[in-house]
């Protein structure tokens, strides 16, 4: 129910980087822009859990699960149409503590 409420709130309103920290980040579409291992950038998948520091990231195929850290990574976060970039220190909290 939390989860419904929250992406219906997300797609009636304009997605910006403000506004998508407070977001359930688990299902959305993310992309790795920059990251301090450079063997990330570009990884592209769904967000299948997160925890304080990490985000675990699936890739297309369903066959992957990267876990990526949150600190010194940069995402590119899809959202009802919209494409926000994320600095990841801004998200390093557990999910229920950005709301």
């Amino acid at each position: 129910m939390m989860m419904t409420t929250m992406m219906t709130t997300m797609t009636n309103t304009t997605t910006t980087e403000k506004n998508i920290r407070v977001c359930e980040l688990v299902g959305l579409n993310v992309t790795v822009r920059r990251a301090c291992n450079e063997d990330l950038v570009g990884l592209t998948g769904k967000v299948t859990d997160e925890t304080r520091n990490m985000i675990v990231i699936i890739d297309s195929a369903g066959r992957n699960c990267k876990y990526i850290p949150k600190a010194g990574t940069e995402f590119l976060f899809s959202c009802g149409g919209a494409t926000v970039q994320v600095d990841g220190h801004t998200i390093q909290k557990r999910p229920f503590e950005r709301v």
